[in-house]
């Protein structure tokens, strides 16, 4: 019986690794970092959606003190907040005009 769950937990940790195998291939860049979070964007998955506008993925990684002000400001709810997830929208032509949508909290 205890072969049976040692085999059953190396799975399950084999099988956890795995899943997580599409992040860690991202090419996450570091851009900003506050004492709130640090900032990253996806430099491999840019995509130009016309001649002027660029779509990037960010990624904001929230530092202890990052989670105690979302708290404060938010609400419990986001007590277990590792990070969000946004796509930025980017209109080059006109420099410093940028559209984002938060899409992930986790």
């Amino acid at each position: 019986m205890k072969s049976l769950s040692v085999k059953l937990g190396v799975i399950l940790i084999g099988l956890t690794i795995f899943s997580y195998g599409e992040v860690w291939g991202e090419d996450w860049r570091l851009y900003a970092k506050t004492d709130l979070y640090e900032c990253f964007y996806n430099a491999e998955n840019m995509i130009r959606s016309s001649q002027d506008i660029v779509e990037v993925w960010t990624k904001l990684e929230y530092t202890e003190r990052g989670i105690i002000e979302t708290v404060k400001k938010f609400g419990k709810y986001y007590e277990n907040l590792s990070y969000s997830l946004e796509l930025w929208e980017i209109n080059c032509a006109k420099k410093g005009t940028a559209f984002y949508r938060l899409l992930y909290i986790l």
